[in-house]
């Protein structure tokens, strides 16, 4: 499945979780389109910010918004995102009912989508890992979490690795794709650090440069 996304592919970071986001990705020509989703009170609901359980209330760091606005969905973004386009759930919280949620959603509203999911919360993940429409992307935000992805993308039957930019290694990279996987790295700013991520071998960029994921576009000689 993972050869169902071009290489060097670009993912549109958090651009799903509202739809004018979303529209602006899609118009740059993202890949992918990224977004943070949440098994909230039994909806799938795609947003950053955290619930303050019961009370409706988004909060982040030192942000905080209402929370009883209609928040924008999974069932949206299936509807709103081409197929051509890949959408990249990144999973949130500790609810270990999100993946067979999520896949509840898909075959009610696209049965025959394929879509990615990363994460660091593994055991979300590995609940669907063996789906046949989920490529999953095991993430890797420190060094340690590095040997526990490793086992669990050796196992998995779409070995794929979404890494911190600054935590790519050469030996890391190699491994993954001897494998035959895909390695996505994200927080990457600059078409210089693409670059240079790029000459290591890594196959895809997380990115909230509009301007870079055009440059990707262009590299790869799409019109």
């Amino acid at each position: 499945m993972t050869d169902r996304i071009p290489k060097p592919f670009v993912s549109a970071h958090r651009a799903g979780n509202s739809r004018e986001a979303l529209l602006r990705a899609i118009d740059a020509g993202a890949d992918l389109i990224e977004t943070d989703i949440w098994l909230h009170n039994g909806r799938l609901e795609l947003r950053h910010k955290r619930t303050l359980g019961p009370i409706p209330i988004l909060w982040e760091r030192w942000a905080i918004e209402p929370g009883w606005k209609p928040r924008y969905l999974l069932r949206d973004l299936l509807r709103d995102v081409p197929d051509e386009v890949i959408i990249f759930l990144d999973f949130k919280g500790n609810e270990m009912g999100l993946g067979p949620a999520v896949l509840q959603e898909l075959q009610q509203f696209a049965p025959d989508r394929i879509i990615a999911t990363c994460g660091r919360n593994y055991p979300q993940l590995q609940v669907i890992d063996d789906a046949p429409s989920i490529i999953t992307f095991y993430s890797v935000g420190e060094e340690e979490e590095w040997p526990i992805a490793q086992r669990l993308i050796a196992a998995s039957t779409t070995p794929a690795l979404s890494i911190l930019a600054s935590l790519a290694t050469q030996d890391k990279i190699d491994w993954v794709t001897e494998l035959g996987g895909r390695v996505v790295c994200w927080g990457v700013h600059s078409t210089s650090e693409m670059e240079r991520l790029a000459a290591m071998g890594v196959d895809g960029f997380t990115t909230d440069s509009d301007e870079l994921i055009k440059a990707i576009r262009q590299q790869r000689g799409d019109a």
